[in-house]
Protein backbone atom coordinates (compact mmCIF):
# COMPACT_ATOMS: atom_id res chain seq x y z
CA UNK A 1 0.00 0.00 0.00
CA UNK A 2 3.10 2.23 0.04
CA UNK A 3 2.75 5.94 1.73
CA UNK A 4 -1.05 5.46 2.11
CA UNK A 5 -0.29 2.30 5.27
CA UNK A 6 0.77 5.92 7.03
CA UNK A 7 -2.97 7.61 5.93
CA UNK A 8 -5.43 4.79 5.62
CA UNK A 9 -6.69 2.47 8.69
CA UNK A 10 -5.54 -0.38 7.06
CA UNK A 11 -4.98 -4.15 8.52
CA UNK A 12 -1.09 -3.12 8.72
CA UNK A 13 -1.69 -0.14 11.09
CA UNK A 14 -4.46 -0.82 12.75
CA UNK A 15 -3.44 -4.20 13.91
CA UNK A 16 -1.22 -1.94 16.73
CA UNK A 17 -4.62 -1.08 17.95
CA UNK A 18 -5.23 -4.31 19.27
CA UNK A 19 -2.22 -4.96 21.40
CA UNK A 20 -3.36 -5.69 24.64
CA UNK A 21 -1.08 -3.86 26.51
CA UNK A 22 -2.11 -0.33 27.75
CA UNK A 23 -0.15 2.86 26.37
CA UNK A 24 1.09 0.44 23.83
CA UNK A 25 -2.36 -0.78 22.52
CA UNK A 26 -4.04 2.82 22.73
CA UNK A 27 -3.04 4.01 19.53
CA UNK A 28 -4.53 3.86 15.33
CA UNK A 29 -8.03 4.34 16.76
CA UNK A 30 -9.13 5.74 12.71
CA UNK A 31 -12.19 3.62 11.60
CA UNK A 32 -10.93 4.36 7.72
CA UNK A 33 -8.45 7.09 8.02
CA UNK A 34 -5.38 7.80 10.52
CA UNK A 35 -5.44 11.74 9.56
CA UNK A 36 -7.11 11.94 13.32
CA UNK A 37 -4.33 9.99 14.82
CA UNK A 38 -2.00 11.59 12.93
CA UNK A 39 -3.08 14.81 15.02
CA UNK A 40 -3.92 13.92 18.15
CA UNK A 41 -0.55 12.25 17.82
CA UNK A 42 -1.95 8.84 18.81
CA UNK A 43 -0.97 7.12 15.52
CA UNK A 44 2.07 4.62 15.93
CA UNK A 45 3.45 1.78 12.99
CA UNK A 46 6.95 0.32 13.32
CA UNK A 47 7.18 -2.20 10.19
CA UNK A 48 9.41 -4.27 12.05
CA UNK A 49 7.02 -5.00 14.69
CA UNK A 50 5.95 -8.71 14.70
CA UNK A 51 2.80 -9.79 16.35
CA UNK A 52 1.58 -13.00 17.67
CA UNK A 53 -2.38 -14.03 18.11
CA UNK A 54 -1.38 -14.09 21.79
CA UNK A 55 0.02 -9.90 21.60
CA UNK A 56 -3.51 -9.13 20.88
CA UNK A 57 -6.28 -8.75 23.35
CA UNK A 58 -7.54 -6.32 26.01
CA UNK A 59 -5.17 -6.08 28.79
CA UNK A 60 -8.40 -5.49 31.57
CA UNK A 61 -10.68 -8.20 30.48
CA UNK A 62 -7.94 -11.44 29.81
CA UNK A 63 -11.27 -13.34 29.43
CA UNK A 64 -12.69 -11.56 26.55
CA UNK A 65 -14.32 -14.43 24.43
CA UNK A 66 -12.56 -15.40 21.22
CA UNK A 67 -15.08 -16.64 19.21
CA UNK A 68 -16.98 -14.01 16.66
CA UNK A 69 -20.85 -14.07 18.10
CA UNK A 70 -19.49 -14.34 21.61
CA UNK A 71 -17.60 -11.15 21.06
CA UNK A 72 -20.75 -9.58 19.99
CA UNK A 73 -22.84 -10.61 22.59
CA UNK A 74 -20.29 -9.65 25.63
CA UNK A 75 -21.61 -5.99 25.84
CA UNK A 76 -25.13 -7.18 27.17
CA UNK A 77 -23.94 -9.70 29.60
CA UNK A 78 -24.12 -8.76 33.39
CA UNK A 79 -20.67 -7.86 34.50
CA UNK A 80 -19.38 -10.93 36.78
CA UNK A 81 -17.64 -8.53 39.00
CA UNK A 82 -19.54 -7.57 42.15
Amino acid sequence: MGPFKHVLALIEGHRFHHLKWAGVGDVNFGLFTLLWDHLLRTHSYDRTRRFTSDDLGMAAKPDYPDAYLAQLAEPFRRSRTG
